[in-house]
Order: structure tokens, then sequence, then C-alpha cells
């Protein structure tokens, strides 16, 4: 029995590798019998559960890098966690518009999880940065 899928199998390729097969993986693929094809088909998963094990390591590193950035602003004057959060995003230097993607747009610039530990401080100090900078942007007209 075969469980490859002709219609996700472009899917899976990104999924494994990062970008949609080119126009060789096609003739490879169009060529392919039925068994070659549960063989490649077989392949791309292994390598996306890989690439999806990597991602969930690489992620779990970030929470912890970010925990220690967390932790090391408290060490060096900041009243809490919120407080310390609020100065490692102006360390960065978002901008307005960075600041109006929220808690998604600061998560993926620290290589996040979208859902995490510190998301609704996250939400809260990127609506008030953004009302803060309309303020001062339109102070300037």
């Amino acid at each position: 029995m075969y469980t490859f899928d002709e219609n996700i199998v472009s899917d899976l390729y990104k999924e494994s590798r990062g970008h949609r097969p080119y126009e060789t993986f096609w003739t490879v693929w169009n060529l392919s019998s039925d068994a070659e094809k549960q063989e490649i088909w077989d392949d791309l998963l292994q390598e996306a559960d890989y690439e999806a094990e990597m991602e969930s390591q690489r992620k779990a590193r970030a929470v912890e890098q970010f925990a220690k950035m967390i932790q090391n602003t408290i060490a060096l004057g900041a009243s809490n966690e919120e407080a310390a959060i609020d100065w490692l995003l102006e360390a960065e230097g978002f901008t307005l518009y960075d600041y109006q993607y929220g808690a998604d747009y600061i998560a993926y610039h620290f290589d996040l999880p979208y859902e995490n530990e510190w998301r609704k401080d996250l939400e809260y100090i990127a609506q008030e940065k953004v009302c803060e900078l309309y303020e001062t942007e339109l102070a300037f007209r």
C-alpha cells in the first residue's frame, strides 16, 4: 500500500527543505514508479520530522536565552520582568512599524515560539509603544 499523495508532495518538500521543488525534482517524480515515489515520499517525511525536531530545539534555546536576557536586565536595574522586556525592546530599536505587529513580530525577532510565557507582556508593551510613537509622530506635525 502506498501513502504518498501527489497533491501535497510539493508542500511536504517545502516543509522538509524550506522551498518548493525545482523542475529536476518534478522530472524525477514524474518518471518514478509508485514504489519509487513512496521511497521519495518516505525520505521527505523523515527530513520533515528531522527539521521539525531541529526547529523545536532551536525555539527551546531561544526561550532559554530570552529568559537569561530578562534576568540579566533585572540584575542591571529593571524593576521586574515587564520593565526588563521593555528595556530589551528599546535596545533592539524597534520602530512604530515593528510594534504594530505586536507580540508576533517580537517573538519572530527573538526566534521565540509565537505562543510563549511572555506573550501577554509583549503584546501590552507593543500596544503601549504604538500609542507612544503615534503621539510622538503627531507632535512633530
